[in-house]
């Protein structure tokens, strides 16, 4: 299945979308646009819960009042596996076709990434067999990078699977707020030396790695950085630090740092429009996952015009080329992080 494919199964369709996720999630985004611009009417149902359990709760129970009467394609999204069962009883038999958007497995997400359990125990084998149904039931799948297809299609399917899968990559759809608000490349001394991170915290993002970084480029070469979201996975210490900082600039040898818990989204985009450089990431090199899969932050930057640190990885190199705005560093690594941003502020 290629992009093409997709665009034409699309066009002139009556398509609904249903996502274990936010309306403002990039992804969420993307699809919408991209609906917009293809079918000839279209229906998105998401959910605001604070987290996929929740959040695939809610989805159930609107899925009991969806009318699937005329529907020609639903898109199942971001955590298709927790909706499933719910949704293959409404679309069987239906003449419907289903479209999983897995943008991440349960399996790989729960186990491998966040270890939560046991890689033999019941848990893990259930999480795998979720996976494996959506990949063997499902008449198209869409992932965001072809290294996850190629892992999602050997390790929950069969060889003949890998022929469903499409790859299509994040973008960030951002022309109203960059019409009205943002100057691309801004280059003034004012933020010649401020560095970003965002993130929620989850292990493959390597958080350890951007403090560290952060604590280096503050204290002996003058950088004002910020951090904007979550310490879940940071060690003691560093955490302790960054929350030293919540909400204010803290002093820290010549520069400083500025820890925010959250930002809404338009102050979001204006702390990277004042950046001169991003942390992407991702940073971890002991987790599978961030080898394979692109931080939607990355697609955000890029959409703003920002120069970006990004780790070392087979998905980030499907879409970016090294350059000056676009700065490799091996993961694991917060020396050549802070090379990195060196490199970039003073050229």
């Amino acid at each position: 299945m290629t992009e093409s494919r997709l665009l034409n199964l699309l066009k002139g369709k009556n398509v609904v979308y249903i996502t274990v996720k936010n309306e403002d999630y990039i992804r969420t985004s993307q699809i919408k646009w991209i609906l917009t611009e293809n079918a000839r009417k279209f229906r998105i149902y998401s959910s605001e819960k604070g987290n996929p359990l929740t959040r695939a709760i809610d989805i159930r129970k609107k899925l009991r009042s969806i009318s699937f009467e005329g529907v020609d394609i639903v898109i199942a999204g971001f955590l298709p596996q927790l909706i499933w069962k719910d949704l293959v009883k409404h679309t069987l038999g239906s003449g419907i076709i289903v479209i999983a958007e897995m943008f991440i497995s349960l399996y790989d997400t729960v186990v491998l990434d966040r270890r939560l359990v046991w890689k033999r125990g019941i848990i893990a084998h259930i999480c795998k067999r979720f996976d494996c149904t959506v990949v063997k039931e499902t008449d198209y799948i869409i992932t965001d990078t072809k290294a996850d297809a190629d892992f999602f299609a050997k390790e929950f399917g069969t060889g003949k699977d890998r022929e469903k899968f499409e790859t299509l990559y994040l973008e960030a759809d951002l022309g109203d707020y960059i019409s009205t608000n943002v100057v691309l490349d801004k280059n003034e001394d004012e933020n010649s030396k401020i560095v970003l991170y965002f993130g929620t915290g989850l292990p493959l993002q390597g958080t350890d790695y951007v403090a560290k970084a952060f604590n280096v480029l503050a204290e002996e070469y003058g950088c004002n950085c910020i951090y904007i979201g979550g310490l879940n996975n940071m060690s003691r210490n560093l955490k302790r630090k960054l929350l030293s900082c919540k909400d204010r600039a803290v002093r820290c040898g010549k520069g400083c740092i500025t820890f925010y818990e959250w930002l809404d989204q338009k102050k979001l985009y204006k702390k990277i429009e004042s950046a001169s450089v991003c942390l992407a990431g991702h940073f971890d090199p002991g987790i599978d996952k961030a080898d394979r899969t692109i931080p939607g932050k990355a697609m955000i930057y890029e959409a703003l015009g920002k120069t970006m640190i990004l780790g070392d990885t087979k998905a980030n190199k499907e879409i970016f080329e090294a350059d000056d705005k676009h700065i490799f560093v091996p993961r694991g690594n917060s020396e050549r992080i802070v090379e990195a941003v060196r490199k970039a502020i003073s050229e």
